[in-house]
């Protein structure tokens, strides 16, 4: 497998997968294994079934598309500017979040290593000029992160695991609290 292939597979595992697979057992764990069972399958069934519908409309175009081309080809140039809009916000809120979350990891990190508490602009300026280069370096030196990131977030699914079982209650597979395991959707 050539390198553009691992990426680009890297790529829709961790967008698929992501940091919230960490969070689903914490929150479907009220509602019982069988509730969160269905729930989960449920929602990949979901999912699974937009990812249909994006790729019949890319086919049907025929060409090399994005969101955007495809919205203006089907729906129109006034709902194109409706979907350029919310996406904009989206990764205006990503990129919120990523500095926000970065640069706490940054704050909690430098105070366990120097016992020097930085301040919240200090860790955030810190954790722009510690990924700003990786960015300008070029798409390799983000692909060697990625792949990095990624083995690093699989070996802490390991871990929670591990670490988890001896916490768990067996009772728990009896329950069934369908109401509760719905709270699990949006995740």
């Amino acid at each position: 497998m050539d390198r553009k292939t691992l990426s680009g597979s890297l790529l829709v595992v961790g967008t698929a997968v992501g940091g919230g697979m960490l969070a689903i057992p914490l929150v479907t764990g009220r509602a019982g294994f069988f509730p969160a069972a269905l729930i989960s399958a449920l929602v990949a069934l979901f999912m699974c079934a937009t990812g249909l519908l994006l790729l019949e409309v890319v086919l049907s175009v025929r060409k090399e598309v994005n969101l955007l081309t495809l919205t203006r080809s089907i729906l129109g140039p006034k709902l194109s500017v409706c979907v350029a809009i919310t996406f904009a916000f989206l990764y205006y809120c990503l990129l919120a979040a990523y500095f926000s979350f970065g640069s706490a990891l940054v704050e909690q990190l430098t105070y366990a290593l120097t016992a020097y508490s930085l301040g919240y602009n200090q860790a955030l300026f810190l954790f722009f000029f510690l990924f700003a280069p990786l960015i300008f370096l070029g798409i390799w030196w983000v692909d060697s992160f990625y792949y990095l990131a990624i083995s690093i977030m699989a070996c802490t699914y390991c871990y929670l695991l591990i670490s988890g079982s001896k916490d768990m209650v067996h009772a728990r597979w009896e329950e069934k609290d369908l109401l509760e395991g719905i709270w699990s959707v949006p995740i």
